[in-house]
């Protein structure tokens, strides 16, 4: 299996992590458009799906929220630990699917959590580089 990003799965990726700025600095419509210029480039790709749920319920958007977490679902969305315990997700955690849907990001989780041991990931900080560089921190799991 390749783990090559194409130039669209690359140029998702930035997208999303633009995005994902614009959603903790309260620029829920910019964040929108970052999340489904991201969909577009990379249609499969789930994690951006869920981001947009989140935008959206911080949003004050719920049915939308709702509607694209479950569409998040339907892609595959996997990424047990952050569904887990995200704040984003709000009033999406009242519904009474939310338990069983968690349930199939778990189960997901589980099934491809082996494929992803040991792989790497890596973040530049925002800002201006430190005199001393910037640390490097390495978590196991």
């Amino acid at each position: 299996m390749d783990n090559e990003l194409t130039q669209d799965e690359s140029d998702a990726r930035e997208l999303v992590d633009f995005a994902d700025r614009l959603k903790s600095g309260g620029e829920y419509d910019e964040a929108q458009r970052g999340y489904r210029g991201a969909m577009q480039l990379d249609p499969n790709w789930a994690y951006p799906v869920y981001q947009l749920a989140c935008n959206y319920e911080l949003s004050g958007d719920h049915n939308a929220a709702v509607a694209e977490f479950k569409r998040a679902i339907e892609l595959g969305f996997d990424d047990f630990p952050t569904a887990l315990g995200d704040d984003e997700l709000g009033r999406i955690r009242d519904r009474l699917e939310f338990n069983s849907e968690l349930s199939q990001i778990r189960d997901r989780y589980l099934q491809t959590s082996k494929s992803r041991i040991g792989q790497p990931i890596a973040i530049q900080p925002d800002g201006e580089r430190p005199p001393g560089g910037w640390p490097v921190i390495l978590m196991l799991h």
